[in-house]
């Protein structure tokens, strides 16, 4: 059984554990097949930026930062315009009473960050080796369960550790303390990438922030653990 689970939906579950099953089956329809994806305006800017950087940095898998390739804005941009205009048709506005002004804004605050997520990564991962853009990690944790997660970047260093990358686009900085969601990524790159140093990143694409987690020896020896039993309180509730 494959439980797709995420720092997010851990919240969501902790939150009203009916939210999971209800995201679930809105994606479902009556005949039991997958709904056209729908997308939140609320959630435009982050998704537009995170396909945008996915589409942007997958054409350099194997190539060094700066030094194989140069991230340029012209280019950056004209995949945003083309990402924006794939989602727009799938953007459920219902209640919202200004669409245009919203879509103006996500234009105008995308470009700003897709500007601030070169930055980051010239500043802070110059010469380092793209290895995996996007990628869908699975574990296996106990019997026939199985963690399944998406890593946004994965870097390699010249002094060969690895560092996972993951997007953010809020202005609010997380924990850099046992972070839950960094943790799960550690865990399974470490998983990956055997005795490699293994690093985590929150890249803040609107503060230009480079966070690096820190994580107790406790909150690590426990996680795998601590996942399997909520899983396992998601399965009784026939999340």
């Amino acid at each position: 059984m494959d439980i797709d689970w995420s720092h997010t939906s851990s919240q969501m579950y902790r939150n009203c554990n009916r939210t999971i099953w209800l995201k679930k089956r809105q994606h479902i329809s009556n005949n039991g097949k997958p709904r056209n994806r729908v997308v939140s305006p609320f959630s435009l800017l982050g998704i537009t930026i995170h396909e945008t950087l996915e589409s942007e940095l997958g054409k350099y898998i194997g190539k060094k930062i700066f030094s194989d390739f140069r991230i340029e804005n012209a280019s950056l941009f004209t995949l945003f315009d083309r990402k924006l205009s794939e989602i727009l048709p799938f953007v459920d506005w219902t209640g919202m009473d200004d669409k245009g002004r919203m879509i103006e804004w996500v234009k105008k605050m995308s470009k700003k960050n897709l500007r601030n997520a070169k930055t980051l990564l010239n500043t802070n991962a110059r010469g380092y080796k793209v290895l995996e853009v996007e990628q869908k990690w699975k574990y296996e944790l106990d019997g026939d369960l199985k963690l399944i997660v998406l890593a946004d970047l994965v870097l390699q260093s010249p002094e060969d550790e690895i560092f996972v990358v993951d997007w953010k686009t809020q202005k609010d900085l997380q924990s850099d303390i046992n972070n839950p969601q960094l943790g799960v990524y550690k865990l399974l790159a470490e998983k990956k990438y055997g005795k490699k140093e293994i690093n985590t990143v929150i890249a803040y694409t609107e503060r230009v922030n480079w966070s690096t987690p820190w994580y107790s020896p406790k909150f690590t020896s426990e996680l795998e653990y601590n996942i399997i039993e909520e899983i396992e309180r998601w399965k009784s509730n026939r999340i």
